[in-house]
């Protein structure tokens, strides 16, 4: 059902153009003049508004200058006398979609009205699907359209509103803290603080004051009271990284903390209430710490109340082109150099490549090729050392398994390794080269130089 809005301070055709919109997809409305119009507005979501140009109390060009300050997608049709069509072509390239010349020809403005409002539908249509698109690939800057990736966002969506206490376990440089940031955004949390605490970062005799606050005197260099990160989180979200890390004197007060919502400052004879979203991150394996005694099995459990796995890299390589693809824009933009991209060989190496640093590795290496590199496209000789021996080293497994023959010379192998590689592939130019560890020029080169019919 779309709402229609007619503008205009003669009843008669108002209540005309109203008669001849008899569709029963169409909701139409009235009114006599701008004023009348934005009251309507505020209460009511009007796909198409038509008005008037001239009339009283607000004239049709200064209503379309109010709605489109609302929103500026709406959809404008102007009704004009012939010694006004100058002020309608005005109104035009201000963001009407059409003008209509009075006395107005029924057909013709039942045939404007249809298409402007199929040119909404197929606008609002794409737009919808380019926010499925970016929901699939994009979740509070975690990206990935992965299997693995996508039944991450689901999780976090289910349990982003809840008041669980939630354990994020995964390699360094997976995002832990990025998952944390997400599940508060999509919480009734957001607009509250989001408190991070680097528990390997804070030496044993900070650690308490940082996340308590402490009183003033209470000891020495306390010169003034200060508030703990708990304090500071009240009513946002608390996300403790490296918890593996926290002293066991540490673990003991925190339970404490997590069990009954208050906190006591270091010095202070009083306790604090706070309600603080908990959530925790580690590299490590805790369950192997308890089984060794460096980390309490009851803190352990009562942390361990819903558990998210952040995913290595080599987990959902598929996901590597469009991180890059992602980094690639943001380096770009953030060193006001031209938009660059990847050679299908360079991101082939990318593939091959494990990044034990994980996605914080492929940003860094992303970084250092935008600074770097000259070029609008980043082929081989940029990528950095470590990947492309990586890179040799998956070329070498490669061409072994293709059959070389003793009989025929290295000319006649080489050509010999192209059509197996050619036939492997499916003839994939692209894929074959990258099997051979050639570039794509170099085998469209080489299958001319041979007369191979690819």
């Amino acid at each position: 059902m779309h709402t229609i809005l007619i503008v205009d301070d003669e009843p008669s055709i108002r209540n005309g153009l109203k008669a001849s919109l008899r569709n029963p997809h169409y909701r139409v409305l009235t009114a006599a003049d701008g004023l009348a119009a934005l009251t309507i507005m505020k209460s009511e979501s009007v796909d198409l508004l038509i008005t008037d140009i001239k009339m009283p109390k607000m004239d049709g060009l200064t209503l379309q200058e109010e709605v489109k300050k609302q929103n500026p997608k709406q959809l404008v049709i102007l009704l004009t006398a012939y010694g006004s069509v100058e002020a309608a072509v005005d109104a035009m390239r201000r963001g009407a979609y059409d003008f209509l010349t009075k006395p107005v020809l029924l057909n013709k403005f039942e045939m404007v009205v249809a298409r402007a409002l199929e040119t909404k539908m197929l606008e609002d249509e794409n737009q919808r699907l380019k926010d499925q698109i970016s929901k699939t690939q994009h979740l509070h800057h975690l990206i990935g359209h992965s299997k693995v990736m996508q039944e991450l966002f689901d999780k976090i969506n289910v349990i982003a509103d809840t008041k669980s206490t939630v354990l994020i376990c995964g390699e360094s440089g997976t995002g832990k803290e990025l998952i944390a940031r997400a599940i508060h955004k999509l919480s009734s949390r957001k607009d509250r603080p989001f408190i991070t605490v680097n528990c390997a970062a804070l030496s044993e005799n900070l650690i308490e004051s940082e996340l308590f606050g402490h009183e003033k005197g209470a000891f020495t260099g306390a010169v003034t009271k200060k508030d703990g990160r708990f304090k500071m989180a009240d009513q946002g979200t608390l996300f403790l990284d490296e918890i593996g890390e926290l002293p066991l004197p540490m673990q003991v007060k925190l339970l404490r903390v997590i069990q009954e919502k208050t906190i006591e400052p270091v010095g202070a004879t009083y306790s604090l209430k706070v309600d603080t979203r908990f959530l925790a991150a580690t590299n490590k394996n805790l369950e192997v710490l308890v089984q060794t005694g460096a980390f309490r099995e009851d803190l352990f459990f009562r942390l361990n109340v819903v558990k998210l796995e952040a995913p290595s890299l080599r987990k959902h390589k598929d996901d590597i082109p469009i991180l890059a693809d992602h980094f690639l824009k943001e380096f770009c933009k953030e060193q006001k150099k031209p938009r660059k991209t990847l050679t299908p060989e360079a991101v082939s190496a990318f593939l091959e490549y494990d990044w034990p640093g994980n996605v914080r590795e492929l940003r860094n290496t992303i970084e250092n090729l935008v600074v770097f590199s000259r070029d609008a496209v980043i082929g081989m000789r940029a990528i950095p050392e470590n990947i492309l021996n990586k890179h040799s080293i998956q070329k070498a497994a490669g061409t072994k398994t293709l059959p070389i023959s003793s009989s025929l010379n290295l000319v006649e192998n080489e050509k010999h390794l192209i059509l197996q590689s050619l036939k492997d592939s499916r003839y994939n130019k692209t894929e074959a080269a990258a099997r051979l560890g050639m570039s794509r020029r170099t085998i469209h080169r080489k299958i001319k130089e041979y007369g191979i019919d690819a």
